[in-house]
């Protein structure tokens, strides 16, 4: 009788160990990386009887399964860093992302020699029968669906064709996830205009109970905000790409932005607390949750002339940042002429770590036009964040402000564009809801091939 493989899961969170746990009542050995991860981890790791592969190069070459669990924004990411350790098996991404992504990434995997299985998983963490679902999808999905033959996972397999089991989980997913925002967003809203009360009073009325599921849905859903917002624009996506509006979940994923500070608290904060957060009546700090590594409280302003020696030293490092020095021709004059002027040519957004400190980010942008919406648009012409204050939130806020701005003005798109080589920016963005646009290319027209294009037509 064959042996049932070995397989390397990355990385064991909640759902991931209890995806391990079926795999083992299947008769699996089940690997993962220690090489880099926190304590709770290593404890959850051990606690599960995971074998220990040290790290990802003796996963891979140990292992003819590999399973990826972790927050959509990763999902390039850590495939990317499973083929550039030599793995050529199966592999099997379960990851909450959009059927475009998940083809995509497929197509990556297989022209490296890598049979790829899409994976969507509905549901709580499998401990127990019935409540938690794999679906697969691709050639390969009935030999993943093998490794949890005992359970309690439930496997159901959905043809060969990729993107199907991700297109599953985000319809599923657009109604669990999606409605929970949209409840918090009511009770937001009744609870701002001070008829709450009389709506939980109506809502009981109308369904007894329903008042306190509400209530329950709201306050257990907040330590996992932080993983849902990058769902909710993968949904997003791919209602875009089916051709329905996606800008529903959208704005549940702006929902859950606001909640993220409370990630993986241990105890369901009190409704009166989640909605000062969600409305914004009470920093993260006051709430007891979610501050930068160093205690810093970003503000985003708008800039001022009295800004531009900071904003010039932004612009220069940026143009460190993108190798592009050498091509910096603007100086503070030049940048106040054109910010702030008599006829400003773009706008400029500051971030900055306390009342009194410099700029340490920046967000200069423009508005433009959309013949096809006849509406306007916003153009994010740089955005930049000094090293020392990255990984701190500070350019997720910036986006965020823009995204407001372009809300207020009625815009119908705001865009911007991406070195291609520069991937932590690219992952950024897609975590942040954006879509690349790989049909269109950039044309410029400078220096002296402008003044000729000029003078052609005179």
């Amino acid at each position: 009788m064959k042996r049932p493989p070995r397989i390397g899961l990355l990385h064991p969170g909640e759902m991931g160990i209890s995806v391990a746990a079926s795999a083992q009542n299947s008769g699996c050995e089940v690997a993962w990386v220690s090489d880099g991860r926190g304590n709770s981890t290593l404890k959850r790791a051990a606690s599960g009887g995971l074998e220990d592969a040290g790290t990802l190069r003796r996963l891979a070459d140990r292992c003819p399964i590999v399973l990826s669990i972790c927050p959509p924004h990763a999902a390039e990411q850590v495939a990317r860093s499973v083929l550039d350790a030599g793995f050529r098996g199966v592999y099997v991404d379960a990851n909450a992302i959009a059927p475009e992504r998940s083809i995509a990434l497929a197509k990556t995997m297989e022209a490296e020699g890598v049979r790829f299985v899409d994976g969507g998983i509905v549901g709580k963490p499998a401990w127990q029968t019935g409540t938690t679902w794999l679906h697969l999808s691709g050639e390969a999905a009935s030999e993943v669906a093998a490794c949890f033959a005992a359970g309690p996972l439930h496997t159901t397999i959905l043809g060969d064709a990729v993107g199907r089991a991700s297109a599953l989980k985000m319809c599923f997913a657009a109604n669990t996830k999606g409605t929970t925002a949209l409840l918090a967003a009511i009770v937001g809203t009744a609870e701002r205009f001070g008829v709450r009360e009389a709506l939980e009073a109506q809502w009981d009325a109308w369904n007894p109970g329903f008042s306190s599921q509400v209530s329950d849905r709201v306050r257990n859903v907040t330590r996992k905000a932080w993983r849902f917002e990058g769902e909710m624009r993968e949904i997003s996506s791919t209602f875009n790409a089916a051709g329905m509006p996606g800008g529903f979940h959208a704005a549940a994923g702006e929902v859950y932005r606001r909640l993220a500070a409370y990630k993986d608290v241990e105890t369901p904060p009190e409704l009166v607390d989640v909605l000062d957060v969600l409305l914004g009546n009470t920093d993260s700090a006051a709430a007891g949750v979610g501050v930068s590594e160093d205690g810093a409280d970003f503000r985003i302003r708008p800039g001022t002339p009295a800004d531009i020696p900071a904003i010039f030293e932004l612009v220069l490092g940026l143009a460190d940042y993108e190798k592009l020095k050498h091509a910096v021709s603007a100086t503070e004059d030049g940048l106040r002429n054109t910010l702030f002027g008599a006829k400003p040519s773009a706008e400029v957004l500051l971030g900055v770590p306390g009342a009194d400190a410099d700029a340490v980010g920046m967000a200069i942008f423009f508005e433009n036009y959309s013949t096809f919406l006849a509406r306007p648009g916003l153009y994010l012409e740089d955005l930049f964040v000094t090293p020392r204050w990255r990984g701190r939130g500070l350019g997720r806020q910036l986006l965020a402000r823009l995204a407001s701005i372009a809300v207020e003005r009625n815009c119908g798109r705001l865009e911007w564009a991406v070195l291609d080589w520069n991937e932590p920016a690219i992952e950024f963005y897609r975590h942040c809801g954006a879509r690349m646009l790989p049909e269109w290319n950039l044309c410029r027209v400078t220096g002296e091939a402008l003044r000729e294009m000029a003078g052609n037509g005179a």
